[in-house]
């Protein structure tokens, strides 16, 4: 029998998917419970349209970068994991809690973070918002919470970020803050 030159697709970078689901191209999608896990080592995923689960929680899970740019909502819970950077430049918001980890965490000046949202908009009194990063966090648009509000990370950079919180905990070897009022507030 011959020799023969097969490959594995998944070994070559250049044939290697980059991201395992692209919202993009879907549109949206609407569930009462809503969990992406990314199985192929270093894919993301990209969300340009709508994640919403509008009875539960959504829960997106990959190896490499995961993409907001549209709009993701949980009337529960909202927990983003990823081993590469977390971009986000549209709104990430639940009913109850927002936890984001990643290697990085990048949000800007259009976007926004919150938890404790309730259906008319408006932040509820409870609903905890928990941003860790690896290594750089990056909050420059809306960063809400009805109840707590933490971040960690090697730094914090917020340029035109207005925190809100009832109550609010910064870990970072770093901090700078470029906007004229950063500030934890009661309520809304």
């Amino acid at each position: 029998m011959p020799p023969t030159n097969a490959s594995k697709t998944g070994d070559d970078p250049a044939t290697r998917p980059q991201l395992a689901v692209d919202v993009a191209s879907l549109g949206g999608m609407y569930a009462g419970k809503i969990r992406m896990v990314g199985t192929e080592s270093g894919v993301g995923v990209r969300n340009a349209g709508a994640l919403g689960a509008q009875a539960g929680s959504v829960t997106l899970t990959a190896d490499g970068r995961i993409e907001n740019s549209g709009t993701l909502r949980a009337s529960e819970d909202a927990t983003v994991r990823t081993a590469g950077e977390f971009s986000n430049s549209g709104a990430l918001t639940a009913g109850r809690h927002v936890d984001i980890q990643a290697a990085s965490l990048t949000s800007s000046h259009s976007s926004v973070l919150a938890a404790g949202v309730q259906n008319d908009g408006k932040l509820a009194e409870s609903g905890d918002l928990r941003l860790h990063a690896d290594g750089q966090l990056s909050a420059h648009g809306q960063t809400l919470a009805g109840g707590s509000l933490r971040a960690s990370g090697q730094g914090w950079t917020s340029a035109a970020a207005r925190p809100r919180a009832s109550g609010s905990s910064w870990t970072a070897a770093r901090v700078t803050s470029l906007a004229k009022t950063p500030r934890s507030t009661p309520g809304n």
